[in-house]
């Protein structure tokens, strides 16, 4: 979905880069920093801010339903807020963008349940800072999940 996007992207590998990588030429790649989801993506976070970057957008790779159109959305409405999120159907998130270094959001957080998206808009409300949402959607946690898009049922059936 970002391929025909015009902005400079950032891919974060878990483990390790590999030497015959895909993405190589149209992403910078990294390997993830941190333990836990929450330091991992403070710290991809604080890394393109630390590049230069006024407005930066992390995605999951579990979203199959995420479209450049929303991508392009979230970019323009941090023009006007100081964070936008993708809320996905099981509570959590599948898109977190700021305009600014504002990593607090990161701090004291538990992932992985139902009320990750409620709680952020929380911290982001008692900061006094403003967020903007975009359509909820549905992201890839089960083999219920993934047994909703009929490209993968092979997949699912093995």
């Amino acid at each position: 979905v970002t391929n025909e996007l015009n902005c400079n992207k950032h891919l974060y590998y878990s483990e390790r880069l590999e030497e015959n990588d895909l993405w190589g030429g149209d992403y910078n790649c990294f390997v993830q920093q941190g333990s836990d989801l929450g330091t991992k993506m403070k710290n991809a976070f604080e890394h393109a801010f630390q590049q230069g970057h006024n407005k930066v957008l992390i995605i999951g790779s579990d979203c199959f339903d995420l479209s450049k159109a929303e991508i392009e959305q979230a970019f323009d409405l941090l023009d006007t807020s100081d964070f936008v999120i993708g809320p996905a159907k099981d509570g959590g998130y599948y898109l977190l963008g700021m305009n600014a270094e504002n990593i607090y959001v990161f701090e004291d957080m538990q992932y992985s349940h139902a009320d990750v998206a409620k709680q952020t808009i929380e911290k982001i409300q008692s900061n006094n800072h403003s967020y903007s949402l975009l359509k909820e959607l549905n992201d890839i946690d089960t083999v219920e999940d993934l047994e909703k898009y009929p490209d993968f049922t092979e997949l699912v059936n093995h």
